[in-house]
């Protein structure tokens, strides 16, 4: 990944580095998106749902899959005004839409969310480098993040996507370890393996694949950057099948360690036994390692980038970042501060799969926000964007309550801030419009 970032900004230049000149084709936001999908915590998820043979989660898929294509409806429009009006992030069509007092709140939201991700990228990659290693947990992440760091630093948003391409392609050969371990295929027949997790972990999972995409500003920003809506309506319903290949790859893989892990291994937790215990023969957990490594920071990099192009564009002054070449300097500052406390949080960070669960609801509650963003439902309006914010701040607050009252052990749970959000904000968008109409 160094010399494929060094290669990469060598030929680069200031709008490559800031939106990868808008120019990014099929094969890399395809690979992008497919990579960006799959993070440190859901191959712990994946992992431990083979690893039990319960595979109710690929209700995330089905939710993925119709967000995906409908964005690939969507797209081609999105894309022209943000190449008309020079956008980089889902925060500034807000901000000319809708008003400034939103923009800072959901950037704060993002901000915030993102930095707890990638906390959890770095969290699963030095765990895991220290199960096959002589290293200690603290020293892998400081490893990791030292790596990424150096390609993200020098090349920017170009080298996001381009690295996430190679590192796509890596994930999606883990669909070949059948071919090198005995794995009993028998659980994928039966039916009771996909309801195992009940009707509301169902539909809640569904939930999941529809409101993380709608509220993942890296997705909006593959369409800001893509190189034309052929490559949009192509490459996202296409990253959603790409997606389900490599879910099912990361399944296969705990089902093949389910008889040879140790009697009583918590599910989330076996992704981690599997190399300390060494179930597999050590050119498999080599390349698992290699792969599952690749993942972590392909998302890492990705919403390091995010949050850096979040804060600058969407938070500080303008004045900051008027010119390309400021942007740069300032990205760069920022995402050295941005990687520097994901880090300290992954020192602290316990149970990957509720961590990510837990972070991820935080997001959700943007989800209307985006969607009538993308789309130009919203209107400028002062009123109308104090309502928004105070809205988005309010069901901030109840996430916050919930999740210190330890509600979100049942995950539908975890929808109630965004559902509040989503009827004050687009109660608020259509009175405003109606009351417009009719004046």
């Amino acid at each position: 990944m160094i010399a494929v970032g060094f290669l990469s900004a060598k030929s680069n230049n200031a709008e490559g580095f800031v939106i990868g000149s808008r120019n990014i084709g099929l094969i890399p936001t395809l690979g992008s998106l497919a990579a960006g999908f799959r993070d440190g915590g859901g191959i712990v998820f994946w992992v431990g749902a083979g690893a039990i043979a319960a595979f109710g989660g690929l209700w995330v898929i089905a939710g993925v899959v119709v967000t995906m294509v409908f964005m690939a409806c969507v797209g081609s429009s999105v894309r022209q005004r943000a190449k008309e009006k020079d956008y980089i992030t889902i925060g500034q069509i807000i901000r000319d839409e809708l008003g400034v007092t939103t923009e800072k709140v959901t950037s704060l939201i993002v901000v915030a969310f993102t930095t707890m991700m990638v906390a959890l990228q770095l969290y699963v990659s030095g765990n895991l480098i220290s199960s096959i290693s002589p290293l200690g947990m603290k020293t892998a992440i400081l490893c990791v993040i030292a790596i990424v760091a150096f390609y993200l630093l020098i090349g920017g948003y170009a080298n996001v996507v381009f690295t996430d391409a190679i590192q796509f392609f890596l994930i999606i050969s883990l669909i070949f370890i059948p071919f090198f371990v005995e794995i009993d295929l028998s659980p994928l027949l039966e039916a009771g393996n996909y309801l195992g997790y009940g009707a509301s972990m169902n539909i809640a999972l569904f939930l999941v694949g529809i409101c993380y995409m709608l509220c993942s500003g890296d997705v909006w920003q593959r369409i800001f950057s893509a190189k034309n809506g052929r490559v949009i309506k192509t490459a996202f319903p296409l990253a959603s099948v790409m997606l389900l290949i490599m879910s099912l790859s990361l399944l296969l893989v705990g089902m093949a360690a389910q008889s040879l892990l140790p009697e009583g291994t918590n599910w989330d937790n076996a992704f981690f036994i599997i190399f300390q215990e060494e179930v597999f023969p050590s050119y498999v957990l080599a390349f698992i390692a290699i792969v599952c490594i690749a993942i972590t920071m392909s998302t890492l990099d990705t919403l390091s980038y995010l949050a850096a192009s979040t804060f600058l564009k969407n938070i500080l002054s303008n004045e900051r970042t008027d010119t390309r070449d400021k942007y740069v300097k300032m990205t760069r500052l920022t995402l050295i501060v941005i990687m520097v406390a994901a880090t300290l949080i992954s020192f602290v960070i316990e149970n990957a799969v509720k961590y990510m669960f837990d972070a991820m609801s935080m997001m959700y509650i943007l989800s209307p926000i985006y969607l009538m963003a993308g789309l130009g439902w919203l209107r400028r309006h002062k009123r109308l964007d104090i309502f928004c914010a105070a809205a988005t701040i309010l069901s901030a607050l109840l996430w916050g309550y919930m999740f210190a009252a330890q509600y979100f052990a049942d995950l539908i749970m975890t929808f109630i801030p965004a559902l509040v959000n989503t009827v004050l904000c687009l109660s608020a968008v259509t009175f405003i419009k109606f009351g417009k109409n009719n004046a």
